[in-house]
């Protein structure tokens, strides 16, 4: 899976990107006459946040498998609990 390269960030109800130079493009409006200017400036700023979101989660991910691969460190019920949540998240961003 791969998306729109470059630093994702929010202008108002939009959502763009700086992709192969200095160029900006238009990844995604939210324009929606059925919400509030508010909420579609929130949800522009959910949308750019997204690509960070997904990084984090896999990064998080990578870490505590090392951590329990490294030292034997058994996960709490509420942890196996938050890794499911973040692999499904990932899943969903996948499009699977």
């Amino acid at each position: 899976m791969t998306h729109v390269p470059g630093q994702w960030f929010a202008k108002g109800k939009s959502v763009f990107t700086k992709y192969s130079g200095a160029q900006t493009y238009k990844v995604a409006d939210t324009r929606q006459p059925l919400f509030t200017a508010e909420a579609q400036e929130a949800n522009a700023r959910l949308i750019a946040a997204a690509p960070d979101m997904l990084a984090a989660l896999r990064y998080l991910l990578e870490q505590t498998v090392d951590e329990d691969l490294n030292y034997g460190v058994a996960l709490t019920e509420g942890e196996t609990e938050a890794r499911a949540q973040a692999l499904a998240a990932i899943a969903k961003a996948k499009g699977e």
